[in-house]
């Protein structure tokens, strides 16, 4: 910023008011949602949770986390649907005692996410250009991980 004749200052004063703004916001807009604080809000399912839902949807985007927490809720209760049914209980043992806790299978989904789409599924309408681009050789593969 000082390179471009800027004081940064005064942006990083500005950027540190909005989140504070931005956050004191969320923090109204969920007490008058939920009725009030409980002990439950901080636990650490509910960080976990958030976390998971912006890590899904993709960091660093604007819809991404609105994404990922649609995708979250949804999994949730379709997966407790799904631990429950009959179809699970079916199974053999080894399968249904895993398949039966739908943390379980939250959690290989959030696996899957983050190991298949790196930066999470708003980023995955510029996936296939990026593919594209690489398979006809414009753009040299991207090191990932420090590995080529």
């Amino acid at each position: 910023m000082e390179v471009l004749g800027l004081k940064p200052y005064g942006f990083k004063l500005t950027a540190f008011v909005v989140a504070g703004a931005l956050a004191a916001l969320g923090g109204i807009v969920h007490l008058l949602l939920t009725g009030g604080s409980t002990p439950q809000t901080t636990t650490s399912d509910f960080t976990l949770s958030l976390l998971v839902m912006v890590v899904l949807g993709g960091s660093g985007t604007r819809w991404g986390p609105m994404i990922g927490g649609i995708l979250y809720t949804w999994a949730d209760h379709r997966l407790g649907d799904l631990a429950g049914s009959g179809a699970v209980a079916g199974l053999p043992a080894v399968l249904r005692v895993p398949l039966s806790q739908p943390l379980f299978l939250l959690g290989v989904l959030f696996v899957a996410v983050v190991h298949l789409l790196p930066g999470g599924l708003a980023r995955l309408p510029s996936r296939p250009a990026a593919w594209r681009r690489r398979r006809t050789g414009q753009v040299p593969p991207r090191k990932e991980n420090g590995n080529p």
